[in-house]
């Protein structure tokens, strides 16, 4: 049985941290393509899932302003308690701001696991997770710790809002597209993603994962999908007076100038 705890009661506004945390699962992973289903503010602030939901991608994102090894150590609490729950999930993820460099052994990196973190910052790092985890500065280890911080991968915001949209829509004429229209397009993603979290499901108790779609605090990539079609295809369109949208909107994709993943739901060529 699987309780959901701290939940962001009544946070009708979801911060431009998680939704770019949101598209780096849908976009920037290697395994981006498997993931179908998001949930917000459920499992973490988001979660990924494949269909039938037999993986899933646990991200917690913080996005302070410094993060010093403390306040790191006191972030990855959450990614913790999934890992010793009765939920499996295939990556613990923590997506933070760029951290200070003279913290890693390769500086260069801004994806990496937890042995790239220098031994001084990560002593700071165990100590405030121990102290999170057992409830009191005893120092205890608590059970699975070390196994638990081999499997974190920390991803460093280091893109600009465009990057993020551009990396999951795929469309190839993004000249024609400015800042400003990708801005607007993140803030609409960002606005429906925060308008899940209005409903209240603390201490809410599920089964099996897939028993969290009745909570209604999901979005599918189909959805996403959706929108950036209409709005990037829609820019096009208007400089083609008397052509029907969806004959444009064929030939976009028949010329592989745009391309659809995971929505044949959508529409189909």
């Amino acid at each position: 049985m699987y309780t959901f705890k701290n939940t962001e009661i009544n946070n009708k506004k979801a911060s431009d941290f998680e939704t770019k945390s949101m598209l780096y699962l849908l976009g920037m992973r290697s395994d981006s393509g498997e993931i179908e289903i998001i949930t917000v503010d459920c499992f973490n602030d988001v979660t990924g899932a494949n269909d039938d939901f037999s993986k899933l991608w646990d991200v917690q994102s913080k996005n302070h302003s410094s993060l010093p090894p403390s306040k790191i150590g006191e972030s990855l609490s959450t990614l913790y308690d999934n890992y010793v729950s009765s939920i499996s999930f295939c990556d613990y993820i923590l997506f933070i701001p760029k951290l200070n460099r003279d913290y890693l052994i390769d500086s260069s990196l801004n994806v990496y696991k937890y042995g790239n973190i220098n031994k001084k910052q990560k002593k700071g790092i165990e100590n405030k997770l121990k102290e999170k985890i057992n409830g009191n500065k005893s120092g205890a280890i608590p059970s699975l710790f070390i196994d638990f911080l081999s499997q974190v991968t920390f991803v460093e915001d280091n893109k600009k809002i465009s990057t993020y949209i551009k990396r999951i829509s795929k469309f190839k004429n993004t000249k024609t597209v400015s800042e400003e229209i990708y801005d607007r397009i993140f803030n609409e993603i960002r606005n429906a993603q925060s308008s899940l979290k209005n409903s209240y499901i603390e201490n809410e108790e599920i089964s099996h994962p897939s028993e969290v779609l009745g909570f209604n605090r999901h979005i599918t990539k189909a959805v996403i999908n959706t929108l950036l079609i209409n709005r990037l295809v829609g820019i096009d369109i208007f400089s083609f007076p008397g052509c029907s949208r969806l004959m444009e909107l064929n030939r976009l994709i028949r010329d592989n100038l745009i391309t659809y993943r995971g929505s044949n739901d959508i529409i189909k060529t």
